[in-house]
Formats: structure tokens, sequence, C-alpha cells
């Protein structure tokens, strides 16, 4: 009678087991199933906020520093250079120095040139009765004033035989080489710090739309926080190697200090409206041709919202009506 019972038990047991595993099996396959045929809604939040939308031409360009040469007024020989290119310097920082010998040498040949225009002025004034003789001798002597000056720059440089910057800026390339007599060729080209300009290519397709006096803004890498803006100062009408056309920008003043060759972000602003409510486009949907919005209502449940919108740069539009700064619209995605 025991073993029967203990039998009967066993047998229980094991159908209770069964019929445990069954149930878990039914609920995780209906679990599985409910997971399949639900939509889980994820949401997005887009705010409603002032600001302004810009519609231009969008382009990459390049820092140039407005250039400046240093000219001399006589033919001489380079000494020594003390800059090298790629070096700033400031307005009246020493960059070259000039052979003495070949100054002196100079000056010799001015001052014989000098003797010769006083005889000149002295034999013509020995004849002023005439108007033609008057003449002759006013252009005698402005030949005379001409060469003193010349004596007087080359003594200058004879007394201080050296090339200052004329400018800030850095030294952008130098034309004259030591040892090498130059005439009034530029020693040095220094691109000056303090007058930025940027080249922009633009497609042919859009340079019509291109006006001098034009404004712009642009970024650049150098300063990722910051917008800088600009005006056209002119553009080319003729290609480049690349078929674009270059456009000349000038930078408003700021205290950025702008490097020859910085690349820059540009976009010539052709249509602009600031100070406006603004949306991104992807907040906002289109229901028998009227514009709405979903918000919360004050119990947490969402509500459409219609609203007027205006300019639009294709991203973002203006809010004209129906929303106010700050709101917070939501958008449903189904996962």
């Amino acid at each position: 009678m025991t073993k029967g019972k203990s039998k009967k038990k066993i047998v229980l047991f094991l159908l209770a087991i069964v019929l445990a595993i069954g149930g878990s099996g039914s609920y995780l396959y209906l679990q599985n199933k409910q997971a399949e045929t639900e939509t889980v809604a994820r949401e997005r939040q887009y705010t409603a906020q002032m600001g302004e939308i810009t519609v231009g031409i969008d382009a990459e360009g390049k820092i140039s520093l407005l250039q400046k040469s240093l000219p001399l007024s006589k033919g001489v020989v380079i000494k020594d250079f003390t800059v090298s290119v790629g070096d700033v310097v400031k307005k009246g920082d020493k960059v070259a120095n000039i052979d003495q010998e070949v100054i002196q040498s100079i000056l010799n040949e001015l001052q014989d040139k000098k003797n010769s225009a006083v005889a000149n002025l002295e034999n013509v004034e020995d004849d002023n009765n005439s108007d033609t003789s008057r003449d002759t001798v006013t252009l005698a002597q402005n030949k005379l004033d001409a060469v003193k000056k010349e004596v007087a720059d080359v003594k200058n440089l004879l007394e201080a035989p050296t090339l200052y910057a004329n400018t800030d800026g850095i030294v952008l390339d130098i034309i004259a080489q030591k040892g090498v007599a130059i005439a009034m060729d530029p020693v040095k080209i220094i691109g000056d710090a303090g007058n930025p300009e940027i080249i922009v290519p633009i497609e042919g397709t859009n340079i019509n739309d291109v006006e001098v006096m034009q404004k712009v803004k642009f970024t650049t890498g150098a300063y990722p926080s910051q917008t800088f803006t600009g005006v056209v100062k002119h553009k080319k009408l003729v290609p480049n190697s690349e078929g674009k056309y270059d456009v000349t920008l000038t930078v408003d003043q700021t205290d950025a200090k702008f490097q020859q060759g910085m690349s820059v972000a540009v976009t010539l602003i052709v249509q602009q409206k600031k100070d406006i409510l603004t949306l991104s486009n992807k907040a906002i949907t289109l229901t028998d041709g009227k514009q709405f919005v979903k918000m919360r209502d004050e119990n947490g449940a969402l509500k459409d919202v219609e609203i007027t919108t205006g300019f639009s740069d294709g991203r973002v539009s203006e809010v004209v009506s129906g929303l106010k700064d700050g709101d917070l619209i939501i958008v449903e995605d189904a996962v």
C-alpha cells in the first residue's frame, strides 16, 4: 500500500513539472507575439526659439593677407636678411642689411651726376634773355633738385644701411637675393595681418547672384565657436583654371588673428531674417494643406496645434503664429 502511494506521488509530481513547463512556454510565446504586434513610440523634442534664418551661397575659401611691398629707391645689393618667409614682423623691425660698398659706389656716381647738373645750370643761366632760355633754366634746376634728392637718399642709406618693415604682418615672399644687385623691385612682400581678405571660388551658376557690398558670414577651424562677417569687395567675371569665378571678400573688424592660407567656410547672404521665432522643419507636419505640430496639454496628453510659417531655408522655418518662444514640440517615431 505504501509502495503504491509513492508511485502515485511521483506521477503527480512529474505531471506538475510538465504543466509548469508548458505554462511557462505558453506565457513566453504569448509575450513574444505581443511584442511583435505592439509598436513602441520613441519621442524626439524640438524647441521653438528666437533666432535667424539665412539663405545664401555656401562656398569654401582661403584667407589672403593684404600685401605690401618693401621697395628701394635705388639699386643696391643685399648683404644679408634678418627674417625669413613666414616670420611675423612689426612695423620698424629690421629685415635686411645693405652692402655699404655698393652704396658708396652709387653715391660716387650720383656726385658726378650732381656736378654735371650744376655745370649745366650755370651754362643755361648765362643765356636767360628769352622765354625759351627761362624755360631751359627751370628744366635744368628741376634736374639738379632731383639729383640732390637722390644723393640725400643714398647718403641716408649709407649712414643706416638697413631695411625696416613698413607694416605689421607676415613675410610672404622675398624677391631679392643676397649678393645680387637689384633695382627698384620690392625686396620683400609683407602680408598685413590687420587687413585680411578672403578669396572664394564661386560656381558659374551662382556668380550672377553675387554683388559688390553683399554681406557675408564665415567660420574657420581656428575659431570654431565664432562666426565672422564681411562684405564682397569685387568679383572676377573671367573663370580661373578650375572654371570658377574668384570673389574677394573683406573682413569686418575683429580681434581674431587670421593667417595666410587659412581655410574658411563662407555663406554669401542672399536673403536673411533676424530676431524671428524659428522651428525645425522636422517638427512640422502637413495635413489637408494646413501645418501642425504636436504638444502636450496640461495633463500630459499629446495634442495637435495648428501653426503658420513664413520664411524658410529648407531646414528651419519662421513661425508666424501658433507658438511662442520656448514651446516644446514632440515628434513620435515608430520603432
